[in-house]
Parts: C-alpha cells; structure tokens; sequence
C-alpha cells in the first residue's frame, strides 16, 4: 500500500510539472523521488536479485571507467551524484510488482498525458505559462505543464499504458483513452515518441485486445476518416513539424561529442561529466547541453569499453524479466523494452525520470505475481505457460 501511495504521489508531482512552474531543474528531485520510490519497492516486494546484480555491475562498470579515465577534470564529486542518478533510475525493476501494482501504474500512466494538459490550461487561464509552445519552425506545439518533448514522453507511455489497460482491465474506458493520448502526443509533435507508440499500441490492439478479423477491419476503416479530419482541422502546423529535416542543433552537439569521444575513446571522461564539454556556442545555438543520443553520451563518459558493457547489462536486465516464466515470453514486453533502446538515439532517454518508466510499465504488466489459492489459503505463484503473443493469463481459483 506504501508504494503505491508513494509512486501515486510520484506521477502526479510530475504531472504538474513543479519545475516549470518555479523555473528550476526539478531532475534531482524526481531522481530522489525515484530513488525512494525503488527503495520502498524493494523493501515491500520480492527481490529480484539477478536484477539487483546486474544494477551493481552497471554501477561498477561506470566507476572501473571512472577510475582509469584520462580527463584532466574529473570530479568524483559529480561521478558519485550521477551514479546515484543511474542507480535510481533502475531500481524499479529489482523488486516482483503484484497485480496491484500492476493496476496501478497503467492506471497513473495511462491519465498522466490528461492530467499534464488539465493542468497546463489551468496555468494557462492564470496567466502562469501558455499551454502551447511555437518552435522554431513556427509550428505550435503542445506542452501542457511540461515541454513539448516532456509532454511527448508522457503521450508515449500514457498511450501504451493506455492500450494496455484496455487489453488488461477495461476495454470502454481505456480504449478511448488510448486514443485520447495518442492525439495529444501528435499535437506535441514529439515525432520518435509517437512513431514508437503508434508501433506498441498497434501490436497490443491487433493482438490482445482485439482478436476479431471483422473488428480489426472496421477499426482500419475508421481510422482512416478520422486521421484525416484530424490533418485538416491540424495538419498544417503540425505537418510542418514532421516534414522537417530539422535536428533542432542535435547535430552540432553530436559533432562536439564526438570528438570528445576520439580523444577519450576507452574510458570516457566520467559519469555525468558530458555538459563540461559542450563548446560554449554550441550550447547557445543548440538551446541545450544535453545529448539528445544517450548511446553518444554514455560512451562520452565512459568510454566504448563502459558503455559497451551498460547497455549489454540494460539488455540483459530486459530479457531476464521476459525469459521469467510469469511473463510468459510475450512479445509486446520486449516490444516495449526495444523501443526505449531506439528512444535512446534520439533524447536523454535515461537521465529522464519518465522515460525508463516504459521498462517499468513492461515488467509490472507482464511479469508481476500472480495469485492463487491452495486449500483457503492465497499463494503467489508464477504461470508457467502463457501465449507467447497474447497477455499472460491468470490461473484458475480452485
């Protein structure tokens, strides 16, 4: 009950997006937050250990890189706060989620992108912030109490957590959600987050929770027709946003990592060290110093040795979890974690405290503990067969 209550009060401290209201970088905080949250989950729940021990060999990688790295300027300092930082955001997976916990995260995802946007109208109707955002191309972009990408990476997981509930809990109600959200990330116009969902939520929706030919027909048909009453009331500005070529600068701080990296190519300069070396003119035309390119990043900071070895570790974390058998080897699970490793090309996918919440969300809705009943008496145990391209089943009561 704790953890819930406390990862409640997480989403929706994200939802109404403190930082932006206050003007500070409410990062750490959240990542306190979620180091708490990780810590509560795993001091109420069974622990899954191989996890735990591949977070510590993640952690030890970084400070191996750390230790043998060459740049003049490191500060243990600084790699000890991004180690924290790192630690936090995996710390949800080390832990077996209930039904409960399952119920509750798709629940608190899947409203998070509606939540964002009641919000952001109700600062904008204060006078507090404008609920949309004009980029540079001119194209207006929703953010509601966050950014436009903020709020792209609330539409992401609020549409497949969506999808997810209908397929799990109740098709009426979160169906429509599903779709509710999925609109509200193109009107974001976060394109690699909606490329990513529309991907997910196709899969889940074909496959799940609508298995009729008839129905799976119809629901093209009225796609198609609403897609296009969307593009006219929209299209404009948004397809202005899709159609460009643009990288927003990324590619001017791709460039200046890069040639970091051939100068440290082993073992990097340190964990969290990869704002110190973006050039000065870089950072002002590009608007930012983060990497947008978390594989650019980590190998900045620890090398492709380090780097090399962390997402081999993420990669093995994640199927782990699938190969589990309450999971069941459903294929959307690993659908879910493959598109947090393409959403790491394109943004800061794992210094972000929402983003990882996709690998969460996969492993509380397919591997949490199942509940049986043996002689009166409630036991929790794994399903040993599941489909492989259909949601894990639950066990019959006997």
């Amino acid at each position: 009950m704790l953890f819930r209550y406390a990862l409640t009060f997480f989403v929706i401290f994200v939802g109404i997006g403190v930082g932006n209201i206050v003007h500070i970088d409410s990062n750490p905080v959240e990542k306190m937050m979620l180091f708490v949250l990780g810590a509560i989950f795993l001091l109420t729940r069974k622990i899954r250990w191989d996890i735990l021990v591949l977070i510590a060999l993640m952690l030890l990688m970084t400070l191996i890189s750390a230790l043998l790295s060459s740049y003049y300027n490191l500060s243990f300092n600084r790699y000890m706060r991004s180690a924290f930082s790192l630690s936090a955001t995996f710390l949800l997976l080390a832990g077996e989620p209930t039904k409960k916990d399952r119920d509750t995260i798709v629940r608190l995802l899947a409203a998070l992108p509606v939540m964002m946007i009641v919000v952001g109208s109700l600062y904008q109707v204060a006078g507090i912030r404008p609920l949309f955002y004009v980029d540079f191309l001119g194209a207006p972009r929703l953010q509601g109490t966050s950014i436009p990408a903020g709020l792209g990476t609330a539409g992401y997981l609020g549409s497949v957590a969506a999808m997810l509930g209908a397929a799990f809990l109740n098709k009426k109600v979160y169906l429509p959600l599903a779709f509710v959200n999925l609109i509200i990330l193109v009107l974001s116009a976060a394109r690699m987050p909606l490329a990513l969902a529309v991907a997910i939520c196709g899969y889940v929706y074909f496959i799940m929770v609508n298995r009729s030919f008839l129905m799976r027909a119809a629901s093209v048909g009225a796609v198609i027709p609403a897609a296009a009453g969307f593009v006219l009331l929209f299209g404009e500005s948004i397809l202005t946003r899709f159609g460009s070529e643009s990288l927003s600068g990324r590619d001017l701080i791709w460039e200046a990592l890069q040639r970091v990296v051939d100068a440290y190519p082993y073992f990097g300069i340190g964990l969290g060290h990869q704002i110190l070396v973006i050039p000065g003119d870089v950072a002002f035309l590009a608007r930012t110093m983060a990497a947008h390119n978390e594989y650019l990043r980590i190998t900045v900071e620890t090398g492709y040795v380090g780097a090399t070895a962390i997402f081999a570790l993420l990669a093995i974390m994640c199927l782990a979890i699938w190969l589990r058998p309450a999971t069941g080897r459903n294929f959307a699970f690993l659908l879910m974690c493959l598109s947090f490793f393409v959403y790491c090309s394109t943004d800061n996918a794992i210094s972000s405290t929402t983003t990882p919440l996709m690998l969460v969300l996969a492993s509380f809705a397919f591997s949490y503990r199942r509940q049986t009943v043996i002689r009166g008496r409630p036991t929790a145990q794994p399903v040993k067969a599941a489909s492989v391209i259909g949601p894990a089943t639950e066990p019959k009561l006997r």
